[in-house]
């Protein structure tokens, strides 16, 4: 994302994270009845043609023209859709990402942006302290606990890409799982994504491990388990450790006291015992562009203000 587009998206933020949404749902409606509303109030044609060509040139609508016959002649009219991208804006899309938006425009989640300056002007920026702690006087994590509503926002968000990620798991990854009888999700929220494994591959007995104000009320069935405690602190008995978007948030000693109890926990690898991954990671600029982009906002979003983890192949060697 453009730090054009990142200015844009700051715009939009209000009081709250439902309202910011609300209002980001309320303009891409707007967007794609553009021309309904040009028609009914021409004095703002010049305005909603530049917000036209912006969200066109950022792929949130599509511009199509179709011709019309006006008194036996052909004239061609304009209409806006949706593109994929702005479905997943979506509540009821199946990939939505309303959550993950939601969190990204609260306002306590856009404060460190602001400090950055500060930051680093202060001599803030050492290894125990990020602008968000800055900013709240304490830890993301920390705050977050005493924050129930953001924290149930939070782990709404963190689980709503769990059907892209099991599509991908199912297609592309599906050997990875065949054979195994247990896995053990570390910081696996309310347990989304081990749901959706276990429904995938039913022969898999399924642990969720939170911290317990994540996992409360959650209820088990027959293979999904939720236990709580501290990710470095754990010790089960397991065939495979499932790390999703957990690693991006630590330092590098961090990560590597969590590497070191998820070997204590599986069996060798001979035995089938294996540490499973997901994680954002910038190998470069070469391939896709738009997949390049989106992952480095990802990265630089997910960054400095708020985690100390690294995101980078040459920042991550030094754990592998």
């Amino acid at each position: 994302m453009s730090s054009y587009q990142s200015a844009s998206s700051n715009a939009l933020v209000s009081s709250n994270p439902q309202q910011s949404y609300e209002e980001l749902r309320l303009l891409l409606a707007l967007y794609s009845q553009l021309h309904d509303i040009k028609i009914e109030l021409d004095v703002l044609t010049q305005c909603m043609e530049s917000f036209e060509r912006f969200f066109v040139q950022t792929n949130l609508i599509n511009k199509e023209e179709e011709k019309a016959e006006e008194k036996e002649e052909e004239k061609e009219e304009e209409g806006y859709l949706l593109t994929p991208t702005s479905r997943l804006l979506l509540k009821n899309e199946p990939l939505s990402l309303v959550p993950f938006v939601q969190v990204q425009l609260a306002p306590m989640m856009m404060d460190p942006w602001q400090c950055l300056g500060k930051w680093f002007k202060n001599g803030e920026h050492s290894s125990s302290t990020t602008p968000f702690g800055a900013v709240h006087g304490k830890p993301f994590f920390e705050y977050s606990v005493d924050e129930p509503r953001f924290n149930r926002l939070f782990n709404e968000a963190m689980s709503c890409d769990a059907p892209l990620v099991t599509s991908v798991i199912t297609e592309y990854c599906k050997g990875a799982f065949e054979g195994l009888k247990s896995l053990v999700d570390i910081g696996g929220g309310t347990g989304t994504l081990a749901k959706a494994i276990a429904d995938t591959f039913p022969q898999i007995s399924c642990t969720v491990f939170d911290l317990p104000q994540v996992i409360e009320g959650c209820e088990g069935s027959k293979n999904i388990t939720y236990v709580s405690g501290d990710m470095f602190k754990f010790n089960p008995s397991v065939d495979v450790i499932f790390l999703k978007g957990i690693l991006h948030d630590w330092s590098d000693e961090d990560c590597i006291k969590i590497l070191k109890k998820c070997e204590e926990a599986i069996p060798i690898k001979e035995n089938g015992g294996r540490v499973i991954i997901i994680d954002m990671v910038l190998m470069g600029q070469k391939g896709d562009h738009n997949a390049y982009e989106t992952t480095f906002h990802g990265c630089a979003h997910d960054g400095s203000p708020f985690w100390k983890g690294k995101k980078s192949t040459r920042m991550g060697k030094t754990l592998f």
